[in-house]
């Protein structure tokens, strides 16, 4: 059970990391041709047999995992994991864990079972792992953290390896009811790793700070371990198994829209029927000799971890190339593909013996006493924020379209930090912020810069709960709410964030933050304007109000030229920048980052915090009239 957790946490690792470093390898090459390159490691898994054809099965297995607790280490020296050097390891990392889910199988009859717990133990050591940097991966981060739990994550790797080969466990036979859990691992750890083990999915659809998405995302882990060794034992009939799978379908659907304590619920729910289906198909019973070969445990596998790369990639690509259906189907249709289940019914379920069983009982002990500690010790570490007061000076205000972290191309949080730290605001508003897409590595960014930076925010998701805008401020927060724009041109879920701080002098001040919708034909400059009238008929000319964001609307000067900033201009907003050429370039050559402020506002010269590939935040100082 230790080595297969111990290769999935790997696996996962390098799976965040390569979805993360696709994105930007995608605008170089083509996300067409970085998707296909992409489903290609994925389906790496159907090489296994060919190397238990080459070597011996000890040395094929402790061979496969000495390469890829050396190829971690690896990664974790160099600064930066790039693409390539991830997916070699990616690759090796999935024909490692299909050697390891055969040798389980193989060595003894409850080995699908005991593998499917050690998954799952896996996603909740992970969690833990994640912690330690607030979700963000240890695999870009250069602390000494980081560091310790690599070389303890390597160690126990090849100490777990050794020892499994030493008692016999090598992949030498499957039987038939080998394919079943082979190829549920990924549906299964789709729906866990997005949702229901996801501290990032939980804090932002549920609107709870990282400890207790931590917590839940822990809890879920212990849980799901029960479910399996119950489930396991006494399996599931066909009927059973449907019913599962038509409720776990209707719970997917809701995945991307339900909020509040029901998106706890959900998180709950779902893990509870995906482990089910999982653990019926893990503890199908053998029937039939075994034959030698891993052929249909790697082709299962690889079937599984296929399915894993085309549902995230169609769900992440869906704003950008719109698919047939909402994404919101996504997650319904790997739900669906787990009715497989209803195959595994055999004649009786296997068995769990005493020490099986006094070892699941040691893993769900331990998982329960993380969900309490690791929430707690985040609790008492916490920094406190210091209370800001801006009376009798002006406000710092910045706007930064941060490129969900990646717009060097690692995920490098620090540097966001510290480019906002340049810009010493006190309120910031940012755009394409991540909590919980696959492009952000599914951290959730908005806690992990309110921790770093001391700021609290408001939150307004654009497109789903995992990705949208936050306004940070040093200003204590007197109240915030989201504004959704109706969905007009392009695919994404448009939004904007209205908070109100109390700078200190008597009175609020009132920042209005969003992104709005990208595009040079006519019905998308129509579907800016429109955003425009929407934002402003929720502003209703309040006085002491800043507004700003990524607009991407251009001046004049660019062809063709789009108007739309006329619209707030007309309102009484102004601004210092140059509507009719860009003279401050803030992305790339163009303009589409802007500050405004009400009329009862002075607005000092905007301008460039540093020089980036993509955004360049840019800062103002307000003062308001008496």
């Amino acid at each position: 059970m230790v080595l297969v957790a111990c290769t999935a946490i790997v696996v996962i690792e390098c799976a965040r990391a390569l979805f993360s470093l696709t994105y930007k390898v995608g605008e170089s090459i083509g996300f067409l041709v970085a998707g296909l390159v992409v489903v290609a490691l994925f389906a790496s898994p159907v090489v296994a047999p060919l190397l238990r054809r080459l070597l011996p099965p000890r040395a094929v297995l402790l061979g496969a995992v000495g390469l890829l607790a050396a190829g971690r280490l690896v990664v974790q020296v160099m600064a930066w994991p790039t693409f390539v050097v991830v997916s070699v390891l990616l690759a090796l990392g999935l024909v490692t864990l299909a050697l390891v889910l055969a040798a389980l199988r193989a060595h003894r009859p409850d080995g699908s079972l005991l593998a499917a717990i050690g998954v799952t133990v896996g996603a909740g050591i992970d969690t833990v792992i994640r912690a330690t940097g607030l979700t963000w991966d240890t695999i870009w981060r250069d602390d000494l953290v980081a560091w310790v739990l690599t070389v303890a994550l390597v160690g126990a790797l090849v100490a777990a390896a050794i020892l499994s080969v030493r008692a016999g466990v090598v992949p030498s036979g499957e039987d038939r009811h080998a394919g079943l859990p082979a190829f549920l691992v990924w549906p299964y750890l789709y729906l866990v790793l997005f949702y229901a083990q996801s501290a990032a999915y939980v804090d932002s659809s549920a609107g709870v700070v990282v400890a207790i998405g931590i917590a839940v995302a822990l809890a879920d882990a212990a849980l799901a371990v029960v479910v399996l060794a119950v489930i396991g034992r006494r399996g599931l009939s066909p009927l059973l198994a449907v019913a599962t799978t038509v409720v776990l379908v209707g719970l997917a659907y809701t995945l991307s829209i339900v909020t509040g304590v029901a998106a706890i619920a959900t998180c709950v729910a779902v893990q509870i029927a995906a482990a089910a289906l999982y653990g019926a198909a893990a503890g199908a019973s053998a029937v039939g000799p075994t034959r030698p070969g891993i052929g249909r445990t790697s082709l299962a596998f690889a079937a599984g971890s296929l399915l894993f790369a085309v549902a995230t990639l169609a769900y992440t690509i869906h704003p950008l190339q719109p698919l047939p259906v909402s994404n919101s189907f996504v997650p319904v249709a790997v739900a669906l593909s787990m009715l497989v289940t209803v195959r595994a019914r055999a004649d009786r379920p296997e068995m769990i013996g005493p020490a099986t069983m006094r070892l699941v009982r040691s893993a769900v002990l331990a998982l329960v006493a993380l969900a309490v500690v690791v929430p707690v010790l985040i609790a008492v570490t916490w920094p406190s924020a210091p209370v800001t007061t801006a009376a009798g000076r002006p406000i710092q205000v910045m706007t930064f379209n941060i490129d969900e972290g990646i717009a060097n191309g690692p995920l490098d949080l620090e540097e966001v930090a510290r480019t906002i730290e340049a810009g010493q605001p006190d309120v910031v508003v940012i755009e394409e912020l991540g909590r919980g897409w696959a492009v952000s590595g599914m951290t959730d960014e908005a806690e992990w810069l309110r921790r770093r930076l001391g700021m609290p925010y408001g939150w307004a998701p654009a497109n789903d709960h995992q990705f949208g805008n936050i306004v940070l401020s040093r200003l204590p927060i007197l109240d915030s709410k989201a504004l959704t724009l109706p969905r007009r041109e392009g695919n994404q879920q448009r939004s904007a964030v209205f908070l109100t701080v109390d700078p200190g002098d008597g009175a609020p001040v009132h920042i209005i933050g969003t992104h709005l919708e990208n595009g040079d034909p006519q019905p998308f400059k129509d579907a800016r304007a429109q955003a425009y009238r929407d934002i402003l008929a929720e502003w209703n000319g309040q006085p002491r109000t800043v507004f700003l964001g990524d607009f991407n609307t251009y001046p004049r000067e660019v062809p063709p030229g789009w108007p739309e900033l006329d619209i707030p201009l007309a309102a009484g907003f102004h601004t210092p920048q140059d509507t009719d050429h860009c003279t401050m370039p803030t992305s790339n050559e163009n303009c589409p980052d802007w500050i405004m402020a009400s009329p009862d506002a002075q607005l000092s010269p905007v301008t460039v915090v540093v020089d980036r590939a993509d955004h360049r935040p840019i800062t103002g100082r307000v003062t308001f009239s008496p």
